[in-house]
């Protein structure tokens, strides 16, 4: 498998501004070194998401993971590429797993419109291209929010079934951030 540098991207609205990479992480953000590598996720310029990323599990076992960041489990297959979408700002990239030969592709997608600038869409392509079919492959996204940075006690989370979403807020009496972050899946595994 070839590998290419580990790269990070950023996607920007007038109300958000986030990281992806080719690596399988997102958010990448440590306000610990004085030139963080990513943005995190920030709404109406307050930070929210440190990080988070994509993982799959192949076996009980096994979970393959953007954890580390750089030290990513996850090898890039090509840069991050920039535009081509049909509309707003896009970009795409893979990565691959070399053990189990799982590669991911990844679009990522903002839009600049009115009601269409506070989100940012992943589309993930997943195929195993490895000699052994992969019958407990189940996929996921972990996002590490500080919605209340100083202190994770007044953040709460929910998860509903029924609508496949999650989300966070902050219960603080003065919230730092009093809005709602969270993800959805759009479309099913098929």
């Amino acid at each position: 498998v070839g590998q290419y540098p580990r790269q990070v991207a950023n996607h920007t609205t007038p109300t958000l501004s986030t990281t992806i990479s080719n690596f399988g992480s997102f958010g990448y953000f440590n306000p610990n070194v004085s030139t963080p590598t990513g943005n995190g996720f920030k709404y109406n310029g307050t930070q929210t998401l440190y990080g988070g990323g994509f993982f799959l599990r192949v076996d009980y076992d096994d979970v393959i993971s953007w954890e580390n960041g750089f030290s990513s489990e996850f090898i890039p297959l090509m840069e991050t590429v920039h535009g081509g979408c049909p509309a707003g700002d896009c970009y795409y990239t893979a990565y691959i797993d070399p053990n189990t030969m799982v590669k991911v592709a990844q679009q990522s997608f903002t839009f600049n419109s009115s009601g269409s600038q506070d989100f940012i869409i992943y589309r993930l392509y997943i195929k195993n291209y490895g000699d052994s079919p992969l019958s407990d492959l189940c996929i996921g996204f972990y996002t590490d929010f500080d919605l209340h940075y100083d202190s994770g006690w007044f953040d709460r989370a929910q998860w509903v079934p029924a609508s496949n979403w999650g989300y966070m807020w902050e219960t603080a009496a003065s919230p730092l951030f009093s809005g709602y972050v969270g993800l959805v899946n759009l479309e099913g595994v098929g």
